[in-house]
C-alpha cells in the first residue's frame, strides 16, 4: 500500500478509530493494476473529527457523514461506515457503527474487499479471490441487487469490460434473465453517467461482445443496422446507437458517424 494512504489511516487511528480501505484501489492494488488516485476509506470517526484533523488540506464535507480532500494526486474521500435500505424502492441511508452493515451495501464481491494500514484484508466474500480469478459476482441475489439500483448492470458492464473479467457461472442466467427487464428503470442520470464510462474505455468490440453475451446488444443497438468496430472506433449513426443523446456532446462529436 502506499505509503500516503498508510499515513492517512495512521493519522485516524492514532485519534482512537479504526479505518479501513476499501473499493477500487483494493481491487486495483489486488489485480496489480498500478496506481489508483481515488481513495475510499471508511472508520467510526465522526465527521468533525475528520474535519478537524484533515484541517490542513481543506476538507469539504459531504452527505451522509463523508469528508472529502486531495493530497497531490491523490483525492481521499473518508465515509463513516454506513447502512443502506430499500424501501418502497427508496434509497434510506443511516450511520452505522457496524461494518458488516457497510460491507453489505456492496455491490460487487471485487469492491467489498477491506484493508488496513499493515494490509490485512477483511474479505467477507470472498472478493480477494474472485480478483485473482478475475471474476464479477453480486453480493447476495443478483435479481434483488438489481432491482435495488438498475445502475449496477452498467456498473457490471464497465467492470467486465475494464478488469476482462467472467461473470461468476452460479448467477450468470439470473443476471442475463433479468437485465433487460429491469436496465430501463436506471434513472437518465445514471443511464448518461455510466453509458459515458462505458464508451470512455475505447472497447467497442469487446463492449459488442458483452451485450451479446448478455442479451442486451438490441438495448443499446438496433440489430437492423451495421456497426463496424473495427480499430478499436466505432462508426455508429444515431440511428443505429439508441443512445446518442446521453453521450456528452464532445464525445457525440469524437465518433465517426457513417
Amino acid at each position: 500500500m502506499n505509503n500516503l494512504v498508510k499515513r492517512i489511516l495512521n493519522t485516524i487511528e492514532n485519534s482512537g478509530y479504526m479505518s479501513y480501505v476499501v473499493g477500487g484501489y483494493v481491487r486495483d492494488y489486488i489485480m496489480q493494476k498500478g496506481n489508483n488516485y481515488d481513495v475510499d476509506i471508511v472508520t467510526k470517526a465522526p465527521v468533525e473529527l475528520l474535519l478537524d484533523m484533515f484541517q490542513e488540506y481543506n476538507p469539504k464535507r459531504f452527505k451522509y457523514g463523508t469528508v472529502k480532500f486531495k493530497i497531490g494526486k491523490y483525492s481521499f474521500d473518508i465515509a463513516q461506515f454506513r447502512k443502506e435500505e430499500y424501501i418502497d424502492n427508496k434509497l434510506v441511508v443511516t450511520i452505522s457503527d457496524n461494518i458488516n452493515d457497510d460491507v453489505n451495501r456492496r455491490d460487487f464481491t471485487i469492491n467489498s474487499i477491506y484493508i488496513d494500514k499493515n494490509d490485512n484484508y477483511v474479505d467477507y466474500f470472498d472478493g480477494v479471490n474472485d480478483c485473482k480469478r478475475k471474476v464479477i459476482k453480486f453480493i447476495g441475489d443478483p435479481v434483488i441487487r438489481m432491482k435495488e439500483d438498475p445502475s449496477r448492470i452498467y456498473r457490471l458492464i464497465y467492470f467486465k469490460l475494464k478488469y476482462n473479467l467472467e461473470c461468476d457461472e452460479g448467477q450468470f442466467q439470473l443476471v442475463k434473465d433479468n437485465a433487460k427487464e429491469l436496465i430501463d428503470l436506471c434513472s437518465s442520470d445514471e443511464k448518461r453517467k455510466y453509458i459515458n464510462k462505458i464508451l470512455d474505455l475505447n472497447m467497442y468490440s469487446n463492449l459488442s461482445n458483452v451485450l451479446e453475451l448478455l442479451d442486451l446488444y438490441d438495448y443499446f443497438f438496433d440489430n437492423n443496422k451495421s456497426v463496424d468496430f473495427s480499430n478499436k472506433i466505432a462508426f455508429i449513426t444515431t440511428s443505429k446507437f439508441k443512445y446518442v443523446n446521453y453521450l456528452r456532446k464532445s464525445d457525440q462529436k469524437k465518433l465517426n458517424y457513417v
